[in-house]
């Protein structure tokens, strides 16, 4: 029979500077990874991207159409995290890394506007936010996230958590699963 191991005492030990690592920062990236997987899997055809996100925002819309307010603290958090008191971009957003295409300059720009408050339209704030978890699961799952310093990012997670379990629930009640 194969030997279990202790996941978590491995990694912090594996990892450069990972003896930092703290429970609740890998229990929330753990939790976004399966969360993101029933997301990706139900939602996008085990294929995301920012078409299919916007896509699925108009659609779950058009059966609860969405309230700006059911999205204040997620967008006041991120708002926070991407932008200083001016209004002026923080460091974070590049962090993001919207890649050069068309598709996700278009994503970025909303993502802002949205977060400047320039775009208060409910449907295209969930865009936003879907958007914002997407960038979140790229640089998690292609490495730009180095889970030495992931507990910088507990917050991160715990928002994007919170807003895949608001869309999952949304698809269950309409049926889309």
């Amino acid at each position: 029979m194969i030997t279990e191991f202790d996941e978590t005492a491995w990694l912090t030990g594996f990892l450069s500077g990972g003896g930092n690592l703290q429970a609740q920062g890998m229990d929330r990236v753990r939790n976004f990874v399966f969360l993101w997987n029933i997301f990706e899997d139900v939602a996008m055809s085990k294929k995301a991207e920012i078409v299919k996100l916007a896509a699925l925002a108009d659609q779950i819309n058009g059966y609860f159409p969405y309230d700006a307010a059911d999205f204040t603290e997620y967008v006041d958090y991120f708002s926070n995290r991407y932008f200083n008191a001016n209004g002026d971009k923080t460091y974070s957003i590049e962090g993001l890394k919207f890649r050069g295409t068309a598709n996700d300059q278009a994503a970025k720009s909303l993502v802002e506007a949205v977060l400047t408050q320039q775009e208060q339209n409910p449907v295209e704030i969930m865009k936003a936010l879907l958007f914002i978890v997407y960038r979140f699961r790229n640089n998690l799952f292609h490495g730009e996230k180095q889970l030495v310093n992931i507990d910088g990012q507990v917050d991160n997670f715990i928002v994007a958590n919170n807003i895949l379990r608001m869309v999952l629930e949304k698809m269950k009640t309409i049926g889309m699963f």
